[in-house]
């Protein structure tokens, strides 16, 4: 079993001790006002991400797919051409 020291001792940037604070986070970000992202003109996004962070890839393609807007979900170490 991983130890909080383990954490320490291999995750020397304290990546961590941002995964502990999530919920907080995500709480912030989802009360602020932020103005809408205007999409006009953007036709092909490319997002890249593993495991929880590619979670989202699969929820924005969902969303997007009612759209005209195509997107490309890079779930691996490598870029592949996509466009």
């Amino acid at each position: 079993m991983t130890t909080h020291h383990d954490l320490e001792k291999y995750d020397k940037a304290g990546m961590h001790k941002v995964y502990d604070i999530w919920p907080e986070l995500a709480g912030e970000s989802y009360k602020k006002n932020l103005d809408k992202i205007d999409f006009r003109g953007v036709d092909n996004i490319i997002l890249i991400g593993m495991g929880d962070s590619g979670t989202i890839e699969d929820a924005l393609s969902a969303i997007l797919s009612k759209t005209g807007i195509h997107l490309c979900a890079v779930k691996g170490h490598h870029l592949q051409k996509v466009l």
